[in-house]
């Protein structure tokens, strides 16, 4: 007969577990079901060490490939991460990114699954009869990467520029405005937009003017979110220079398009 758990057994089960013991030898020493086992260590914090899914978990320890940038600028748009919490408060051993994009985008999303090295699948969403395409992968290690690299939970108002080599800003740049930028004809003219916090837009227009743009756009705000927009024909095929320059495929082609 399987037996009931303590307080003392669940912190024994926990600290055996951390020091290597598996779900059978703890299932045979606290005489309980491994499914007990796997409940304890999570109600405790506890990740487990049985993983469905495989990655690259050193992928963003350094951003040293323009592919690495641009996956960087894409996910301080669209992305997300985020620490799992225990009830009071801590920061238990686990943690999840994750980025949505819409239907007809996936391609770029199948792309960073590649890139990962990763077994990861794609979830369809379908919300008010929108549908996208969502990647999430559960690595703590991953998570505090892109936190040191400048991607934040919660971070659409606190965006600041990341620390890269300036030969991958552009393809920074270029993810990002994947993300949170726009292109079209507006009255006959094309305008180019992007949207972000100040201090990064600030960062993205003075690395476009060292690259010769003449016009000095001015960056508006309406409630909290900032904005800038680009007019100047000379300026936007400046533009497109600067970002799909040696991009390796690496962009939303719909938005490439509109250049033209």
């Amino acid at each position: 007969m399987m037996g009931k758990l303590n307080n003392i057994d669940c912190e024994n089960i926990c600290k055996d577990y951390k020091s290597g013991m598996n779900y059978n030898q703890l299932s045979k020493k606290y005489n309980i079901c491994t499914w007990s086992i796997g409940n304890t260590l999570i109600k405790n914090g506890v990740e487990s060490r049985i993983r469905k899914h495989k990655c690259n978990e050193n992928y963003f320890e350094k951003i040293d490939t323009k592919e690495k940038a641009y996956w960087l600028g894409l996910l301080f748009a669209d992305g997300y991460v985020r620490k799992r919490k225990q009830s009071n408060g801590k920061h238990k051993q686990g943690g999840t990114m994750g980025i949505s994009l819409k239907n007809g985008d996936e391609y770029l999303l199948e792309k960073l699954i590649v890139d990962l090295e990763s077994t990861y699948k794609l979830t369809k969403q379908i919300k008010d009869d929108f549908l996208s395409y969502k990647l999430e992968v559960n690595s703590l290690k991953i998570v505090d990467d892109l936190i040191n690299l400048g991607c934040v939970p919660n971070k659409s108002l606190i965006l600041t520029p990341p620390n890269l080599k300036d030969k991958f800003v552009s393809h920074f740049i270029r993810g990002y405005f994947d993300g949170d930028g726009s292109i079209g004809k507006y009255c006959g003219r094309l305008k180019f937009s992007l949207l972000g916090t100040n201090e990064l837009l600030v960062w993205a227009l003075n690395f476009f003017k060292n690259k010769g743009m003449k016009t000095s756009p001015k960056i508006s705000k309406k409630k909290n979110i900032h904005s800038i927009q680009i007019n100047s024909k000379l300026d936007i095929e400046l533009i497109e220079n600067i970002l799909y320059n040696s991009s390796s495929d690496y962009y939303l082609k719909r938005k490439k398009d509109k250049f033209k």
